[in-house]
């Protein structure tokens, strides 16, 4: 076990250092990555970024399935379901539209302004909740993004609740501490490009509670075509 470890580090060592940039050089592929609670299993980290137009997403994060698919330049769409919630048809259609519109969750993204890869203002749906979010990157500052904003869920009067992160991206890897307002949960991430067009995502949520992090360890990997 221990030599397979070994082997996978030096194997990710290795492809750090064929693929050596800087963190403004790879900022746009990691842009691209889902970057929402649905998508990459319990983390957060919504932001104004969008894929390209015309260009699709897929993560597997433990069972959690995420698609995304840049519509236009200003419009994002998807959706997210968890393998392990999915059921079988029973043959009453409606019953199964019911039961599936819980289980498959669509996604939404639209932005209203944007900074180009600098970031952007735009406003995110997923299930019933909806988020405005403020998206901006410090390319000169250690190339720091900060993102943040309100979520609201509807049909409820309740009083918005706040949510942030904050990234630092360094050549092939990206760090992240996520705050999720509604849940009031502290998250850490760590991204590694294996590629342009494939990461490793390794996540720790809800650090704050320490005795549980084990149960807390996302693992997944998102593929951008």
């Amino acid at each position: 076990m221990k030599k397979l470890q070994l082997l996978f580090f030096a194997g990710l060592v290795f492809i750090s250092e064929s693929f050596a940039a800087t963190g403004q050089q790879n900022y746009p592929y990691f842009i691209r990555l889902q970057n929402l609670v649905g998508m990459t299993g319990t983390i957060f980290t919504p932001t104004a970024f969008l894929l390209p137009e015309s260009h699709y997403s897929f993560g597997l994060h433990q069972f959690n399935i995420g698609l995304a698919y840049g519509l236009s330049k200003k419009i994002e769409i998807g959706t997210n379901f968890d393998l392990r919630r999915l059921s079988s048809f029973t043959g009453d259609v409606p019953k199964d539209l019911e039961v599936k519109a819980e289980e498959i969750s669509l996604t939404g993204r639209y932005r209203f302004y944007n900074f180009g890869l600098n970031g952007g203002l735009a406003l995110v749906q997923y299930r019933d909740n909806t988020y405005l979010v403020a998206s901006r990157y410090f390319s000169d500052f250690y190339s720091l993004t900060f993102s943040g904003g309100l979520v609201s869920q509807l049909w409820k009067r309740e009083n918005p609740a706040l949510f942030l992160s904050l990234t630092q991206t360094q050549s092939m890897e990206q760090f992240v501490l996520d705050y999720d307002g509604l849940a009031d949960r502290w998250s850490f991430g760590w991204r590694f490009l294996l590629s342009p067009d494939v990461c490793l995502d390794l996540f720790m949520t809800d650090i704050t509670h320490y005795q549980q992090l084990f149960s807390n360890f996302i693992f997944g990997i998102i593929m951008v075509n």
